[in-house]
């Protein structure tokens, strides 16, 4: 190890030595391994060594700015739904996500009136049988004893337009004719094969 010397002048007093080299002069107190005990001169050998501390500990005083900075990047965590306006559903079902919230074990999904469509620990939710109309949804995260931790403060909202009748009724019939077709091409190309076999 380097030798430090604690630079203050005029000093002399008697020293004990502990398996370590010792030297002491005019200019300075140098000492390699060991404790040092000194009987002369005792406040002006604190403030050395308080002057060396001192040094030493600014550049952690230095770091702990950035150190706090970092830690506080998210002082302020939210919940919130990742899409929070669905304009024109028209199946009448709609899948609601969000992000996750540290600590949370569940997560409870509830539509203003008090209906709770979900709950449980996956961070989508998947409503269906949603009638026409709108519907405002809420997420809540709780941790293991129960307790929130946070609230979703935008509402996701849904509006529910379903499919006109006529609509439905003539693509109901426009799949059935599809299916049919579809039946009939297989049953025709069977018939065929079976009499070229013979």
């Amino acid at each position: 190890m380097a030798a430090i010397a604690l630079p203050f002048s005029g000093w002399r007093c008697p020293a004990k030595e502990y398996g370590t080299r010792f030297f002491a002069g005019e200019s300075g107190i140098f000492c390699r391994y060991g404790i040092t005990f000194c009987s002369q001169s005792t406040p002006a050998f604190l403030v050395g060594l308080l002057s060396v501390v001192l040094i030493q500990a600014t550049p952690v005083l230095a770091q702990a700015p950035s150190l706090a900075f970092a830690a506080s990047s998210n002082p302020h965590p939210t919940l919130a739904f990742e899409e929070t306006v669905f304009d024109d559903v028209r199946e009448g079902y709609v899948s609601l996500a969000w992000n996750p919230v540290e600590g949370a074990s569940e997560y409870i999904v509830t539509e203003h009136g008090g209906v709770t469509p979900y709950r449980g620990a996956f961070r989508k939710a998947f409503v269906s049988g949603l009638a026409d109309g709108t519907y405002r949804y809420q997420v809540r995260a709780y941790d293991e004893s129960g307790t929130l931790l946070l609230e979703s403060t935008t509402d996701a909202v849904v509006q529910v337009n379903h499919w006109p009748l006529w609509q439905a009724i003539a693509l109901f019939v426009m799949g059935l004719l599809l299916f049919l077709t579809l039946i009939s091409v297989i049953v025709l190309g069977a018939s065929s094969s079976g009499r070229e076999s013979h």
